[in-house]
């Protein structure tokens, strides 16, 4: 019917046209929300045809339906077009402006363009009118600048500024030392639930020591699934906090005088770092979740280990490093694995694959380009790469550019897309490779539980590092390599080793889980420890200048 106008040969008045226009975009909204594509179409292209294809909210609603049916190279022409005609047009809501923006942001970096896409989030915070929604545009920024291969310190330091200047308004409440027989350990987190984060963190939550400690969970508007519910019959006090209002959440905090308050997400989608600038806690800390610095002036310690944190001191971080002796991370298998298959798939197909499951948004050109060293040195090796980008037929050609453009033989990479039953696709590939400087975490578990050795290469930065803790902490640190040249040749070794490759396969899963990676006890008591240790701390230094000021 949105049509039947012009078939008349009438022409709308100014005011008719508005009307029209709106009824068109609302009827696409509706559509694209029941996920009727085919009428959001329809409605979106009479819309366009009515305002000249001059419609702002009409593109970033077609971005949204290109980025729905995985086509990121149509959404990015798209957000690109919005964002040349409405730039500087004083007319435009800036909000609107900072969404295109945003959606760039995220599709240059579902696409591995992360420097771009670091970029595009920081012009969205300086043009978000909304202060929270600023902050997420600015955590997205600092999360996506991890996969740049060439980022600073300097750099990672100016973003960290813009996102503490975000904050600059908030009064950090007085810190309170209280005298609980129990001390007090909350932990913040938006992931208790079928995510990384339960995974790494289950241990705390299961073997802490009760006569010690009382652990708090705050689940920051939390989805909640069967592992949720798993996770609220341990023995701890569950705080179901639904808010945007990180005042109000940082008051819950407070009310329950939690001692030490621990970020279990950093920069990550969701996080609830704007809690810790109220500093609710009498000691504030990080880890886990995230690979790299809150950024943050007014946190503790970021938990980590002698082997992802050479020193305590790192020019990437605000805070200190809490160095553990052998591993920050323990790995709680949310649900049965696969069996692994005793030989690996070039004794079936008589050739060596290679693969990674890691997100194709970590696969810089650095890798591929190291990468197409391996198969060079393996002659009739396969590349095997699965994510969901090579589930539509844009994602699939833009990588192929990629490859091209890297001098990888196309005809020797296969793609897979995502898949529910992906474990038992590790049953396909003889050596995994790591990406880098962004590593693996919770894929490389998977892999080396699975029977599959992974190759990283270790980086100067903490998250860089996270594949030398991995394979150091299950035994197999000789596939961690120093330098770029290494990387290809312990790859290349592997794959000519067939013997190892089948050793390997029996052994890796009960070294795995013999090890302090997966041993929930022992790494319970060292967190225990080290919160113990900076608590004491934190508090001397706190009474020390108390003393200093009374002097």
């Amino acid at each position: 019917h949105a049509a039947a106008p012009f078939a008349a040969g009438m022409k709308l008045s100014e005011e008719a046209q508005r009307e029209e226009s709106r009824s068109l975009y609302d009827q696409a909204l509706s559509a694209y929300v029941a996920r009727d594509f085919a009428a959001a179409d329809r409605y979106l292209q009479a819309l366009q045809a009515l305002t000249g294809g001059r419609s702002l909210p009409s593109l970033l609603l077609s971005a949204y339906l290109a980025r729905d049916r995985g086509q990121p190279l149509s959404e990015i022409r798209l957000l690109q077009q919005a964002i040349e005609l409405y730039e500087g047009d004083a007319h435009v809501p800036l909000r609107l402006l900072a969404t295109a923006w945003s959606l760039l942001g995220a599709a240059l970096s579902y696409l591995g363009e992360s420097a771009m896409a670091s970029a595009a989030f920081r012009k969205a915070a300086r043009l978000e009118p909304n202060r929270d929604q600023k902050l997420v545009e600015c955590s997205n920024a600092i999360f996506t600048a991890n996969a740049v291969e060439t980022l600073t310190a300097v750099e990672m330091q100016g973003i960290y500024r813009e996102y503490r200047e975000l904050l600059v308004d908030v009064s950090p409440w007085p810190r309170r030392w209280y005298d609980h027989r129990r001390l007090r350990i909350g932990y913040l987190s938006g992931d208790f639930g079928l995510h990384p984060v339960a995974y790494f963190a289950y241990a705390l939550l299961r073997y802490f020591q009760p006569e010690i400690f009382q652990v708090y969970c705050y689940a920051v508007n939390q989805h909640e699934d069967l592992l949720t519910e798993r996770l609220k019959r341990l023995p701890v006090i569950w705080r179901d906090t639904r808010t945007k209002d990180w005042e109000e959440a940082a008051a819950a905090v407070r009310a329950d005088e939690i001692d030490i308050l621990v970020d279990l997400s950093g920069h990550t989608a969701g996080n609830c770092l704007p809690v810790f600038a109220y500093q609710p806690a009498a000691v504030q800390l990080s880890g886990i979740g995230y690979m790299n610095s809150t950024g943050l002036s007014n946190v503790d310690g970021f938990l980590s280990d002698v082997y992802c944190a050479p020193k305590a001191a790192d020019p990437f971080f605000t805070e200190p490093l809490l160095r553990l002796p052998q591993t920050h991370l323990c790995y709680t298998r949310p649900h049965a694995f696969p069996e692994v298959v005793d030989k690996p798939p070039s004794k079936r197909s008589g050739y060596v694959t290679f693969g990674c499951f890691n997100n194709f948004s970590k696969v810089t050109d650095g890798m591929l380009s190291l990468w197409q060293k391996i198969l060079e040195r393996t002659p009739g090796a396969r590349l095997l790469l699965k994510h969901k980008i090579f589930d539509s037929e844009e994602g699939r050609a833009y990588a192929d550019g990629r490859l091209r453009q890297a001098g990888l033989d196309r005809s020797r990479v296969e793609y897979r897309g995502f898949s529910a039953d992906y474990l038992a696709e590790y049953n396909d590939i003889d050596v995994a490779l790591d990406t880098a400087p962004y590593t693996g975490g919770l894929t490389t578990c998977e892999a080396l539980y699975m029977g599959v050795p992974v190759v990283s290469l270790t980086g100067r930065r903490h998250g860089a590092r996270f594949g030398y803790s991995l394979l150091h902490n299950v035994g197999v640190g000789d596939l961690a390599a120093a330098t770029p040249e290494a990387y290809v040749e312990t790859a290349a070794a592997l794959a000519a080793a067939p013997e190892t490759l089948t050793g390997l396969r029996r052994v890796l899963r009960p070294m795995m889980a013999r090890s302090p990676l997966m041993d929930g006890r022992g790494y319970a008591r060292a967190v225990e420890e080290m919160y113990q240790r900076v608590y004491a701390a934190c508090r001397g230094r706190a009474e020390g200048k108390r003393r200093g000021r009374r002097g």
